[in-house]
């Protein structure tokens, strides 16, 4: 999970194996790491990974945080922060696309803008067994999911 939050909590409680969020705002994840422990849910590891300039041009997460995931099965790309830069989430598919399980299920949040948009394009375009679905509340959802 890029960005963590409430989503955190709603994956670990449903269930998943193994849930690892990347934030990079200390304060975040320690909201997070709080509300986790709150609802009594344990082994989600929330890492921090400093912004970094990243080969798009664009600042995203320090990749050497990310190096041991693999076979991921699903993904919600929340995070980094696109209301200052709409290019922010556009690292997720170069990087994380070789890391992405062949059933994996992207959920990306805020897609009525333009850069989430065109990153959940992306990931259809480069999975051709997936399809798009857009869902068009509030600020919208993009979710990428086998045929």
């Amino acid at each position: 999970e890029l960005g963590s939050g409430v989503s955190t909590l709603i994956v670990a409680k449903a269930g998943a194996k193994k849930v690892i969020s990347i934030d990079n705002s200390d304060e975040f994840a320690g909201k997070t790491r709080s509300m986790l422990k709150a609802h009594g849910v344990r082994g989600v590891e929330v890492r921090i990974a400093a912004m970094k300039p990243h080969i798009s041009g664009v600042d995203w997460y320090d990749t050497t945080q990310l190096s041991d995931l693999k076979k991921i099965d699903l993904l919600i790309i929340d995070g980094p922060p696109g209301s200052k830069n709409p290019e922010a989430r556009k690292p997720a598919r170069s990087e994380l696309i070789n890391r992405l399980s062949a059933r994996a299920v992207i959920v990306i949040d805020d897609v009525n803008r333009q850069g989430e948009r065109e990153l959940a394009e992306a990931f259809a375009k480069a999975l051709p067994n997936h399809v798009l679905t857009i869902y068009p509340h509030e600020k919208g959802t993009a979710v990428i999911s086998p045929k």
